[in-house]
C-alpha cells in the first residue's frame, strides 16, 4: 500500500519525489501494528529490498525473514527509475524531550543502514559542521559496501523564522515548537534547530549548510503568520539561491 501510495504521489509532479522511511516510533507504532520492537529494524530492511523489486517489476516473488509471496504487481510503478528510497533518521541528535544521544553502536549500526540500504540520507537537529561529519562517515561506509558515494543525497529537516530581531525569532520559535510538539524545549535546543534572524543572516545561515554538502533543506516556519513568513522567504531569502 505504501509502494502505491508514493508513486501516486509522485507521478503529477513528474516524479519529483522520493520515499523516505524510518523505523517509527519505538514505543506506540509496534504495538499498533501488532509488532515486535525488536523487528522493526529488520523490517524496514527487508522493506526497501522488497519496495525496489516491485517499483521496477511485474509478479514478484519474495521469500524473506519477516515478509513472503508471490504473483504480486504494484501499479503504477514510479516515474523515476529506479525510484530513490531515502532513510530518515538521527541517531547523533537529541531526543524530542531532550534526553541523552544515542550510543556509538547506535549510531554505527543507523548509518551503515543508510550506507547500505539507501538512495539518501535525511536527518535534522544538526550544525553544518555535524552534517559534514556524518555525511562523510556514511560516505565511507557506502564505499565499503561497493556502492557509490558521490550518488548518495543529504537532505535536512529544519525550521526558520525570519525577524530582524533575532532573538524575537527564536523566542516566537520556542513557543511555536513547545506547541507543537505538546514539549518544552530548552532555548539553547531551539537556536540549534532554527535559522532565525534578518534575511541576510538566514541567507548565511542556509548557505553553510549547502557548502557542508546538504544537497535538500525541508523547512517549516516556525510563526504562526506563516502568509506572512513565506512571503518574505520567496522574496527575500529565496532569491539568493536562484
Amino acid at each position: 500500500m505504501g509502494g502505491r501510495q508514493s508513486a501516486r504521489q509522485a507521478a503529477p509532479g513528474g516524479g519529483l519525489a522520493a520515499l523516505g522511511p524510518g523505523r517509527g516510533d519505538v514505543a506506540r507504532a509496534p504495538r499498533v501494528m501488532n509488532v515486535n520492537a525488536s523487528e522493526r529494524v529488520g523490517r524496514l530492511e527487508e522493506g526497501i529490498v522488497i519496495l525496489r523489486k516491485l517499483f521496477a517489476e511485474k509478479n514478484v516473488a519474495h521469500a524473506g525473514r519477516f515478509y513472503r509471496f508471490e504473483g504480486v504487481t504494484v501499479e503504477p510503478k514510479p516515474v523515476q527509475q529506479p525510484c530513490p528510497i531515502w532513510i530518515a533518521s538521527n541517531p547523533t541528535g537529541l531526543t524530542w524531550k531532550g534526553g541523552a544521544s544515542a550510543s556509538e553502536a547506535v549510531v554505527e549500526r543507523s548509518f551503515r543502514r543508510v550506507a547500505r540500504y539507501a538512495d539518501g540520507w535525511m536527518s535534522n537537529k544538526l550544525s553544518p559542521d555535524e552534517f559534514r561529519r556524518q555525511f562523510e562517515r556514511i560516505k565511507a561506509m557506502a564505499r565499503e559496501e561497493g556502492r557509490d558515494p558521490a550518488r548518495l543525497g543529504g537532505a535536512l529537516y529544519h525550521n526558520i523564522n525570519i525577524n530582524e530581531d533575532r532573538q524575537a525569532a527564536l523566542v516566537e520559535s520556542k513557543k511555536f515548537l513547545d506547541s507543537y510538539y505538546t514539549s518544552n524545549f530548552s532555548a539553547a535546543f531551539v537556536e540549534g534547530w532554527t535559522v532565525a534572524g534578518g534575511p541576510k543572516q538566514c541567507v548565511e545561515q542556509l548557505r553553510a549548510y549547502l557548502d557542508a554538502g546538504l544537497g535538500h533543506m525541508a523547512l517549516r516556519l516556525t510563526s504562526w503568520d506563516q502568509r506572512g513568513q513565506l512571503q518574505r522567504f520567496l522574496n527575500e531569502v529565496a532569491p539568493a539561491f536562484a
